[in-house]
């Protein structure tokens, strides 16, 4: 009792925390109990996260990053990854062959071409005067669908092209969400450059965490349940983004007749953006068309998919400003040219003895699980490194030597083919887990300037269409990449489909990847001067205006004078948050 009593009061008889000035006492706050420690301890913060994670708080606020966490964490990083690992074995379970697999494989991520005419459609025709919210709940509900059919498929009941139009609404839900998600926190990376990489390092560390997640969890599913039990369970993440869509997290403030007139008033001055939105809509339509009805004739296939990239090429190069143009080429041409082989390279790794006695043999739970793990892991490295080291880079010297050095590392791919790997004494599953490291690594060193170059090309006000244009673009590469893949395997005779005895079939399959890897190589050599040769953190704010076709080849072609329309101004005070209405 007597110590409880001298805590409060000195030997005068006055509060020591009124000014006592009794020279033994001591002043210790009268708010504290006995079990409260003098010296508070400061809260701990690992590796710097928590001081990082409050700026981008107060930066950005908690709203945006929750959406972000369901937008990119779980339906990207997740849902799309763990879905990812199941559709191979579907297909292996329908007995389609490699190249046809490479064809239907870019059918269903066709949606991620289409992200165009999804921001037009998002920036001119608001719901219920909301222009994002509203799409990305309908996405969202047909998601959900895609992956209950995709769930309950036999070859009795549901043909593969149905099976594939399923997986096309599944990556529509995926693209339509992430590319109204990338509108949004573009506009906030443009409000506050400096915090750019800071909030990319959160949505990608994120998204390869997601990842990690999804192949550690998916080799253990696939192994008790089957490829069915996995899209399943990604019904819950798919499902679970309707809540913060619901609740308003997209803080999109409403629509008003004058706002709808003004975002559509800023589309018809700019007819050339319509334009190639329509030419990336035609062109996906067609590949899809192709893809679904003649997918054996892959000459057919491939050659509709190069023309279509070209003249997807010409569009953009000619009718957008110059700075978005090259850099907009640069990622065209690098990603049509890597030419996909994962159909094939799928069979290599999984046939059993009895389809290809020389063959890795890797079970289920090694290629998913583990094998699986090593590239989400490495990637959360490489993007930790990136914004510790690399974030001062230049564009052009960053993009340029990783992606020199990330094709040389692909060339490992060709003595794992080979099996020079044995030659040299070194096992089948540990050269693959070491290739997969440094490659992984590298990859993200790569991609990441390249995101945040995307992010500051788009126009104040068309964030979602020009992203999507911007986007669509590399995408459209993809596609092509895998229509041109499935030609080249065809060709060299590599044909798997899962069957026995087909190891014969994987004989010049080194051939192709050995191509696969050295054209991005020389391309990237070749058109190095495409890319900006700016910092980081350096908006393009001069290159990029109010309208993305300033200064453009057709405008000087045509020698049409650059528009300074008062309501293309009136389009940056129209939003409650600085944002015009087609970008709130």
């Amino acid at each position: 009792m007597s110590a409880t009593k001298g805590r409060g009061k000195g030997a005068s008889g006055k509060n020591d925390s009124d000014g006592g000035s009794d020279k033994g006492s001591f002043n210790f706050p009268s708010a504290l109990s006995e079990k409260e420690p003098l010296i508070k301890r400061p809260p701990f913060d690992f590796w710097g996260f928590r001081g990082w994670f409050a700026e981008l708080n107060e930066t950005f606020g908690l709203r945006l990053l929750v959406m972000l966490f369901g937008v990119m964490h779980l339906l990207k990083g997740f849902s799309e990854h763990f879905s990812g690992k199941a559709i191979p074995y579907m297909l292996k379970y329908y007995s389609v062959p490699a190249p046809q697999a490479q064809v239907f494989l870019g059918v269903a991520s066709l949606p991620w071409a289409m992200k165009p005419i999804i921001g037009v459609m998002s920036d001119v025709f608001p719901i219920c005067g909301y222009n994002k919210a509203p799409y990305m709940i309908v996405t969202s509900i047909l998601g959900v669908v895609a992956f209950a059919c995709l769930g309950s498929v036999t070859k009795e009941a549901v043909t593969i092209s149905v099976v594939v139009m399923c997986l096309f609404f599944r990556n529509f839900q995926v693209s339509t969400c992430d590319l109204l998600a990338e509108g949004k926190y573009s506009a906030k990376i443009k409000e506050n450059p400096e915090q750019g990489p800071n909030l990319l390092t959160y949505v990608w560390f994120g998204m390869q965490f997601g990842s990690l997640l999804a192949v550690g969890a998916s080799g253990v599913v696939i192994s008790f349940f089957g490829f069915r039990g996995v899209f399943f369970i990604c019904m819950v993440p798919a499902g679970l983004l309707l809540y913060p869509l619901l609740a308003g997290y997209m803080e999109e403030p409403r629509a008003d007749e004058e706002m709808k007139r003004v975002a559509r008033q800023r589309f018809i001055d700019q007819p050339e953006m319509c334009f190639l939105c329509f030419v990336m809509f035609a062109g996906t339509v067609s590949l899809a068309v192709a893809g679904l009805c003649m997918p054996d004739n892959h000459v057919v296939t491939c050659v509709l998919a190069v023309a279509v990239s070209v003249i997807v090429l010409v569009c953009f190069s000619i009718l957008l400003t110059p700075s978005i143009a090259k850099f907009n080429a640069f990622c065209l041409i690098q990603s049509c040219w890597s030419f996909s082989i994962g159909g094939a390279a799928f069979y290599f790794y999984t046939d059993t003895h009895d389809q290809y006695p020389n063959g890795p043999h890797f079970d289920t739970f090694f290629y998913n699980s583990i094998l699986g793990s090593v590239g989400p892991v490495c990637a959360l490295f490489g993007i930790w490194t990136y914004k510790k080291w690399l974030v001062t880079w230049n564009y052009r010297n960053l993009v340029v030597l990783t992606s020199i050095i990330h094709g040389v590392l692909n060339l490992l791919d060709v003595v794992m083919f080979t099996h020079t790997n044995r030659t040299i004494g070194i096992p089948d599953h540990a050269f693959v887990l070491g290739a997969a490291v440094v490659e992984t690594v590298m990859d993200m060193w790569r991609w990441m300037p390249q995101l945040l170059i995307l992010s500051y090309m788009v126009p104040q006000g068309m964030e979602s269409t020009m992203y999507g244009l911007l986007a669509g673009c590399m995408n459209l590469g993809g596609t092509v990449s895998a229509n041109c893949g499935a030609l080249l395997l065809e060709r060299l005779g590599v044909q798997p489909r899962g069957a026995t005895g087909e190891g014969a079939m994987f004989e010049n399959l080194w051939v192709a990847s050995l191509l696969s890897s050295v054209m991005p190589m020389l391309w990237v050599a070749a058109l190095w001067w495409l890319i900006p040769n700016k910092p980081q953190t350096e908006c393009f704010k001069d290159e990029v205006s109010d309208s993305p076709c300033t200064g453009s080849l057709w405008r000087q072609w045509m020698k049409t004078p650059e528009q300074a329309d008062s309501r293309l101004q009136d389009a940056h005070t129209t939003g409650s948050d600085g944002t015009s209405a087609s970008s709130a």
